[in-house]
């Protein structure tokens, strides 16, 4: 078991060429996914603090879903809060999720980073909060240019999702 391939610890001196590209694909998937988790974050915080006079917000409409309702507007107001609070209190929870992800992330690939396991769960520890948070985002609605890189996160990071899932718990791969 310890000399399995995904768990060697020694994957720079076997092959360097490939331990580069690997390096080099984990931090392209890791910066895309992460800048676009915060233009997610930015773009839902303007979205959420308009409040949603078109029913039920996210459902049958254009507001987002966390989007507050008049009613609850009012009762945010009659508390003495603004909607630009209740924007960084929603969002601030995915904030605070992805930097404990990705400073869990950056632990284990300076811990395992010479092994094949160590490098997809790293990612996969990236990938998460970006899947969870602002993988549903259509981002040509925020900006046209966008779309490419949004469709490239998203297809990226569930493949990355995918190899995590068939390589835990043991390191090798089982479907």
């Amino acid at each position: 078991c310890m000399n399995d391939v995904l768990t060697t610890p020694n994957l720079p001196k076997r092959s360097p060429t490939l331990y580069r590209l690997a390096l080099l694909g984990w931090v392209s998937i890791a910066l895309l996914c992460a800048a676009l988790f915060w233009i997610d974050l930015v773009a839902d915080y303007f979205e959420i603090i308009v409040p949603c006079t078109e029913g039920i917000p996210g459902v049958f409409n254009d507001c987002n879903f966390a989007a507050l309702t008049p009613a609850e507007v009012s009762v945010w107001h009659s508390w003495g809060f603004s909607l630009e609070t209740y924007g960084l209190v929603f969002l601030s929870g995915a904030a605070y999720t992805f930097l404990v992800y990705a400073t869990l992330a950056g632990l284990l690939l300076w811990q395992q980073r010479q092994s094949w396991l160590g490098l997809t769960v790293s990612l996969a520890l990236i990938v998460i909060p970006f899947a969870m948070f602002a993988g549903s985002r259509d981002f040509a609605a925020i900006h046209p240019a966008l779309v490419w890189a949004g469709n490239g996160a998203y297809i990226l990071g569930n493949g990355t999702m995918l190899l995590f899932l068939y390589l835990v718990p043991n390191g090798r791969f089982s479907p």
